[in-house]
């Protein structure tokens, strides 16, 4: 990587190689709130996290910071979210 007129080229080597990767697999993805849900879910049942974690205001913060457009579900809501399938509800 070298710096060219105050940018920076990354056209080649390893940093190259990895910025290459995140556009092509993941930064020109749109942001999906059905999407940022469902993975939240996955994380919150994966990791053994409490429901309540997502009405954290630190949790929230981090979120917002990450993308302003994200409407995080309440605890309850994923809870039934998580519960209700197996349940039947």
């Amino acid at each position: 990587m070298s710096i060219l007129n105050g940018k920076c080229n990354i056209d080649s080597g390893s940093t190259g190689n990895l910025f290459r990767h995140l556009n092509k697999l993941h930064l020109n993805k749109k942001f999906s709130n059905e999407l940022f849900c469902a993975k939240l879910v996955e994380w919150i049942v994966t990791d053994d996290q409490p429901f309540t974690v997502v009405e954290l205001p630190e949790f929230c913060y981090v979120i917002q910071i990450c993308n302003a457009e994200v409407q995080i579900l309440t605890a309850d809501t994923i809870k039934s979210d998580t519960y209700g399938p197996i349940l039947g509800i």
